[in-house]
């Protein structure tokens, strides 16, 4: 929630979240943020955000893709693991704006169930941050700055 708010030029906080289980005092910003524009609605449910969880590369992909504005012009991605309907279309878009081209090198997998390190996630968004073709598509939704 953190590092995609600051991404965004960290925005002025919106309204209430609402996940009862969000009480550090550094993440209310961010997540406020990720909930008034859509890229969560929470984990399993309207009042847990669960943040010390661990998130997957599928998700992320989901939450960068929403960040984006959700483009909706995207080609067929080719890695033969990814089967969940929500982070289809993200890693499509993913894939098509070269922020991904696959796990370790590989183009046929992209290993949506594994987690997301901090050096993965540092890469996917500066990636994001540095390739103007992947907001090209988007309505931009999100309240905030698109990098230039």
């Amino acid at each position: 929630a953190a590092f995609l708010w600051r991404l965004m030029g960290e925005p002025a906080e919106a309204a209430a979240h609402g996940f009862t289980d969000v009480t550090a005092p550094w993440q209310q910003g961010a997540v406020r943020w990720l909930k008034a524009n859509g890229i969560t609605s929470g984990y399993g449910s309207a009042t847990l955000f669960r943040p010390d969880l661990p998130v997957t590369r599928g998700w992320m992909a989901v939450f960068l893709y929403r960040t984006a504005g959700q483009p909706t012009h995207w080609e067929p991605h080719g890695f033969v693991d990814v089967d969940h309907p929500l982070q289809e279309a993200a890693i499509m878009w993913l894939k098509r704006n070269g922020l991904t081209t696959g796990y370790g090198g590989s183009t046929t997998q992209y290993r949506p169930d594994l987690f997301v390190t901090r050096g993965e996630m540092a890469a996917f968004l500066h990636r994001l941050a540095t390739t103007p073709g992947a907001w090209d598509d988007a309505q931009y939704p999100v309240t905030g700055t698109p990098p230039a």
